[in-house]
This record gives C-alpha cells, sequence and structure tokens, in this order.
C-alpha cells in the first residue's frame, strides 16, 4: 500500500490506522496483533513519512478493551469509540504539524 501511495502521490505524510481488535472477533487477537507489528515495522523501516497510530491501546482501559467503543455486537464502534479514534487521528496529526 505505502508503495502505492508514493508511486502516486510522492513522500507525502501518511497515517496508518492499526487493524482493531473487537470482542466479536476475539479468536484474531493474536493474528491482528501479529499483522499490526509487521506493519509497524514496515512503516518505521522504510517509510519515514509516515506514521502507524495504534488504534488498540486508546481503546483500552487497564489493556482491556472497554465495551463502551462498541455497538452490541461487539465488531462494529460505537460513538464514543469514533470519538476516540477522531481523537487518536487529530492528535497525531497535530504532533505531526509541530515537528
Amino acid at each position: 500500500m505505502m508503495q502505492l501511495i508514493q508511486k502516486h502521490f510522492g513522500t507525502i505524510p501518511v497515517a496508518y490506522v492499526s487493524i482493531k481488535h473487537s470482542f466479536a472477533r476475539q479468536y484474531l487477537h493474536n493474528s491482528i496483533a501479529y499483522t499490526n507489528k509487521i506493519i509497524r515495522d514496515d512503516i518505521e523501516q522504510q517509510f519515514p513519512n509516515a506514521t502507524f497510530i495504534d488504534i488498540n491501546k486508546h481503546m483500552c482501559d487497564n489493556e482491556l478493551m472497554n465495551l463502551e467503543y462498541f455497538e452490541p455486537d461487539g465488531l462494529h464502534i460505537s460513538k464514543k469509540g469514533y470519538q476516540v479514534w477522531r481523537n487518536a487521528i487529530f492528535d497525531q496529526f497535530l504532533s505531526t504539524q509541530r515537528m
């Protein structure tokens, strides 16, 4: 994905939001964590213009996912969850602009 962005747009700043964990797909927790690690490592090593946002750390309280951030189905994000995403992305944007 990053190669395509660079090919078509050059070295623009990019923020990549991690794959989120969910209650409905807890059986994929380890796979999601592993995939996020590979993506984070790739971004940090090869794309200095890109930032990896680990959305999962923002959706947890004491390392446990906060139920309030999910709809009752345990998969989709609630309004409160989207506020968390907005704040995490906005904070990253602000910190990037200060550099």
